[in-house]
């Protein structure tokens, strides 16, 4: 009788060749699709970041409105300030508004504005009226955005005119993504 030598067969070590194989490429699957949940979430919260941060410019903008005065402004040289919103002749919509800056920016009036126009909303800003304002991309890939302002009779307006002389009572901004998603926030004033 022949002495049994210890060891493994060939066909074992191939059993588990293969189950090592299936257990690696299960793995690396397992892998790849966390890495890549990972990827897809650190985009959606970038683009809801950028949300935010456009819905707070808009915030505190609105918050820090001045109502309309007779008085002399430093962006107007007199005349009402304060409020207005439409549609501009090119169809993008809209609205500006002079706003008080804070004491450490030197606490004066500043005019600043919103426009939607093709998938984008812009945030303008005045340093002076004889010249074109600053615009400022705040978000892109909307699909449709649109304005409204409370009237003092609780009804949505779609326009602000210049001449009514007081502020709206809040102002709603409906968007629809071009990804489908639809928001709605509104921003109460004074």
């Amino acid at each position: 009788m022949a002495a049994r030598q210890n060891g493994f067969t060939l066909l074992e070590v191939l059993v588990a060749l293969v189950l090592m194989a299936m257990f690696t490429v299960t793995s690396y699957r397992a892998l790849n699709a966390v890495l890549e949940a990972g990827r897809h979430a650190s985009g959606e919260m970038q683009r809801w970041r950028v949300l935010s941060s456009a819905f707070a410019h808009i915030g505190n903008d609105l918050g820090n409105v001045v109502p309309p005065t007779a008085i002399a402004t430093p962006i107007g040289g007199g005349g009402l300030a304060g409020f207005i919103a439409g549609h501009e002749e090119t169809g993008a919509a809209g609205f500006a508004l002079d706003r008080q800056l804070p004491a450490d920016e030197g606490g004066q009036l500043q005019r600043v504005g919103y426009r939607f126009a093709d998938g984008r909303l812009i945030k303008l800003v005045w340093r002076d009226e004889t010249i074109a304002p600053d615009e400022t991309p705040l978000l892109d890939g909307i699909g449709q955005l649109s304005f409204a302002y409370l009237d003092a009779r609780s009804a949505w307006q779609p326009v602000w005119p210049a001449h009514a002389g007081i502020l709206p009572r809040a102002v709603e901004v409906r968007m629809t993504l071009a990804s489908g998603e639809s928001l709605r926030r509104v921003f109460r004033l004074l």
